[in-house]
């Protein structure tokens, strides 16, 4: 017990010298740090440096400072015009956004689309377009004749699948990909989004 005292004490005395002006902040010297997590086997910080590039807060993109199209399909005229584009397409990526986070007690309120930087669709299916009807104009996107791509796609497809769609494959997630690439990582779209494309998404 008295080991264990002396061990967890503190030491208040010991003689350290140290400038006050070396305590300030400044730039990272990436290559002691590299020296220091690989020394000491700091995987996660190790990956966290290699994925940081030069630019910083201030110069990640975000809605406000890209040229978009970004389209809201409330009409079936829209939703022929926006499948005309899709079935063109050898990958398309796609999302659902629902009503709660179980995909098998949750409505499908919407569906996205994308098959190229800076343009997408959105079809709500809680407005003018029933989902029905929703479903069955784009039903033919996933037969199997192109990929489809998406972020944490189990939830996308048990969603449809309990809507009554069936996704065929191929299929991607960027999630178990995200995963593969670099375990001890963050995986979700946001932090995606900030390593690979240095862009900060609209927080839903």
């Amino acid at each position: 017990a008295l080991l264990s005292r002396k061990l967890v004490t503190i030491i208040t005395d010991v003689p350290v010298e140290y400038n006050p002006d070396d305590l300030h902040r400044s730039e990272k010297n990436r290559e002691k740090l590299r020296e220091l997590y690989t020394e000491m086997e700091f995987t996660r910080f190790l990956t966290a440096l290699d994925m940081e590039g030069d630019a910083g807060p201030e110069t990640m993109q975000t809605i406000d400072s890209t040229e978009h199209e970004y389209i809201t399909v409330n009409t079936e005229a829209e939703l022929t015009a926006m499948l005309k584009v899709l079935k063109k397409a050898k990958e398309v990526c796609f999302d659902t956004e629902t009503s709660g986070r179980d995909p098998h007690n949750s409505d499908i309120v919407g569906l996205s689309f994308a098959v190229k930087k800076w343009q997408a669709w959105y079809v709500p299916t809680n407005g003018e377009l029933p989902l029905e009807t929703v479903l069955e104009a784009v039903r033919p996107l996933f037969d199997g004749k192109r990929l489809i791509t998406g972020q944490n796609l189990k939830f996308d497809l048990e969603a449809l699948y309990h809507a009554g769609l069936a996704v065929e494959p191929p299929v991607f997630d960027t999630m178990i990909a995200s995963y593969i690439l670099r375990p001890e990582g963050e995986h979700n779209m946001d932090a995606l989004a900030e390593q690979y494309l240095n862009y900060r998404p609209v927080s839903i």
